[in-house]
């Protein structure tokens, strides 16, 4: 699979610089083609301008990779680049007016050319997308549906769904790729919760989103999309303004993979591209053409809004860790002789007065960025942005008396 994303990267490099429409015809060597030959080609046939060193060896186009990848180049990049096998070549098209004109065209080109040159792995991914719903559906009781954040899953809610399952309601969690543009989720979104109410239409929903999982939320809820029945919409952690840490979200990106590599035996590292390649992440940026055209929409009358933020800055955690660690480290008969007394006393005190600062944002989203026109409802509890939605030492999630208390409401 490697050496054909090789070809690919040589293939996008050099599409861009053709001057005109043309044709270039790589001979067949008993039903193989020399990576040599395609270089060569590139430059005499299309004149493109770039030199680089001739590939080694050759492709078998009777292979089923190259059948998959002439596939996904067609369907990548459409009239701009169009492959045909024939007889005693291989002729390759280009039109340089139809490839893509911007970063995020040749992104979709890129992931489109991935789904469908690994298409197991890209059936495996899919599966672990959509609206999981109960084994059996009441409708005499609330469907609370989860929505999570930014490259993470639908089991970041695994403190708070069974919690939710034993006050009486049914859950469903929604999971999607989280890299790509948020659009694209709500329209994801969209799609599963109609076929909900067409099969249930008195069926009551709420919505419960974590980060950016509520811009997904959102973003369906007041659109024309919305199909009606959802009573409570809780946002927790909501950067209705953006976020300044969505620049670093490849950090996140590869934790989240390297789960999935640990955890998922199904995982592919092709996964990396087909979940998107940083849509969301620009999405997320403060005043990004999608929070303008979002935060430009109404509430949605019917809807009852509540938003839920945190003021504990994970930074101030890190630091009063590292001032109450070497208090943990003195052993407890050594610890009550004369000044080593005071030492301890005094360092957990000072890991405690750090771990109570009270900060304007919880991290990735500050208070100012999770308030929303229009919307009263609005508490702020001393959690970080993560640790919201995470049970602690035994005790339920920071959050879990606000989600109860509103969703009775």
């Amino acid at each position: 699979m490697h050496r054909w994303f090789t070809t690919l990267f040589a293939f996008t490099m050099a599409l861009p610089l053709v001057a005109a429409p043309r044709e270039a015809r790589i001979p067949l060597h008993d039903g193989k083609i020399k990576l040599a030959d395609v270089s060569e080609k590139l430059l005499a046939d299309l004149h493109c301008p770039v030199r680089w060193c001739p590939l080694p060896g050759s492709i078998d186009v009777r292979d089923l990779e190259c059948t998959r990848f002439v596939e996904a180049l067609n369907h990548a990049f459409g009239d701009g680049c169009r492959v045909n096998l024939q007889d005693d070549s291989l002729v390759l098209h280009v039109d340089r007016e139809k490839l893509p004109r911007d970063g995020d065209a040749m992104k979709a080109a890129v992931r489109i050319f991935t789904e469908y040159a690994a298409p197991e792995n890209t059936a495996a991914q899919q599966r672990q997308y959509g609206l999981l719903l109960p084994t059996s559906v009441d409708l005499n009781k609330p469907l609370v549906i989860l929505v999570h954040g930014l490259d993470c899953n639908r089991w970041v809610w695994q403190s708070i769904w069974p919690l939710l399952e034993d006050e009486g309601y049914q859950v469903a969690t929604f999971s999607y790729p989280a890299s790509q543009a948020i659009g694209a989720s709500a329209k994801m979104l969209a799609e599963n919760v109609a076929a909900i109410r067409e099969m249930y239409p008195t069926l009551k929903l709420d919505v419960v989103a974590h980060s950016m999982g509520s811009l997904v939320a959102r973003s369906y809820i007041e659109s024309p999309d919305y199909r009606g029945g959802i009573g409570h919409f809780i946002m927790l952690s909501p950067p209705n303004h953006g976020s300044n840490w969505a620049g670093a979200e490849f950090v996140s990106k590869g934790i989240e993979h390297f789960a999935l590599w640990r955890h998922n035996p199904e995982w592919h590292w092709t996964w990396m591209i087909t979940d998107g390649l940083g849509e969301a992440s620009r999405d997320l940026q403060p005043k990004s053409k999608f929070l303008k055209r979002l935060n430009e929409a109404p509430r949605r009358e019917g809807v009852k809004y509540t938003i839920v933020a945190g003021n504990q800055n994970p930074a101030w955690n890190f630091a009063a860790s590292i001032v109450g660690t070497p208090a943990r480290w003195v052993p407890g008969r050594v610890a009550n002789w004369w000044g080593f007394r005071q030492t301890r006393h005094g360092l957990e005190e000072a890991s405690d007065s750090l771990r109570g600062h009270r900060s304007d944002n919880d991290g990735p989203v500050s208070l100012k960025s999770a308030k929303l026109n229009g919307v009263d409802d609005f508490v702020v509890l001393h959690v970080e942005h993560v640790a919201l939605l995470n049970a602690q030492m035994g005790q339920p999630p920071a959050v879990w008396e606000i989600l109860r208390e509103r969703l009775a409401r």
